[in-house]
């Protein structure tokens, strides 16, 4: 029976690649001519096994490859419309092409071989790019939320500076437990240590331009801190070179 099976399985292989060598060997108008034909159902399998079966295995793995191709197209151009779903997008789109290339005649085996399981693999695809897109989002949509604290923080202490009432330690204390929320939250840190840094920068420039002590500023500056260390500890020199500026 094993025998049997191997037989049957070389003998559908033989006849298979002798199908799409025939397919390949014959010209444009021919091909174009079964292919209508197959779609209006004036042929099937059963008519011409082996020329048939080679050319809708490689008509079905080119739609495969065509579909996946509009796939990702369609996707990115959908993929920040409001109720956008994945789940159903793929549906749709995969049923939408089924009708518009008539692929409903073909047999069940051939069509699941060479269009199902190809464009499974295109769909995940899509769908990893998708998963990352969202990801990519949230981190964004985070980082916005962020970045709109820290710009109510610098603008109360811009407030306070002017006013005459901004306090070292209270200031260091604010800014640490703003970057320790974006740390824990994720890799955004780097802009909120950026807009915050800059303001103190310009802050202690504008206090050494009027005269006045800006020892306090940088002060906050080196106690921001980082993962390891504090701002001051890593970066010793940049804060050194900004006194020296400050002092000439």
């Amino acid at each position: 029976q094993r025998f049997l099976d191997d037989e049957r399985e070389q003998d559908r292989k033989d006849q298979r690649e002798a199908g799409e060598k025939n397919y390949y060997e014959s010209s444009q108008e021919e091909r174009d001519d079964l292919e209508k034909k197959i779609r209006n159902g004036d042929i099937n399998e059963l008519q011409s096994k082996f020329w048939v079966e080679g050319f809708s295995r490689s008509l079905l793995r080119n739609h495969a490859k065509e579909y996946g191709d509009d796939l990702l197209m369609k996707w990115d151009s959908q993929k920040d419309t409001a109720g956008f779903d994945f789940g159903n997008f793929v549906t749709a789109q995969r049923e939408a092409y089924a009708k518009e290339n008539n692929l409903g005649g073909f047999r069940a085996d051939i069509f699941n071989d060479e269009f199902g399981a190809v464009t499974e693999r295109f769909e995940a695809q899509v769908q990893q790019r998708n998963y990352e897109h969202r990801l990519q989002k949230a981190r964004e949509a985070r980082f916005d939320s962020h970045m709109g604290e820290v710009g109510a923080m610098l603008d109360g202490w811009n407030e306070q500076i002017d006013a005459g009432t901004w306090n070292q330690a209270k200031a260091t204390e604010q800014v640490n437990a703003l970057v320790k929320t974006v740390m824990n939250q994720g890799n955004m840190r780097k802009g909120t240590l950026d807009a915050t840094i800059g303001f103190l920068e310009g802050a202690a420039l504008e206090a050494a331009r009027k005269g006045e002590d800006f020892e306090p500023i940088l002060q906050v500056i080196e106690g921001i801190k980082l993962k390891s260390s504090t701002y001051g500890v890593a970066n010793k020199d940049k804060v050194e070179r900004l006194r020296n500026q400050l002092i000439a």
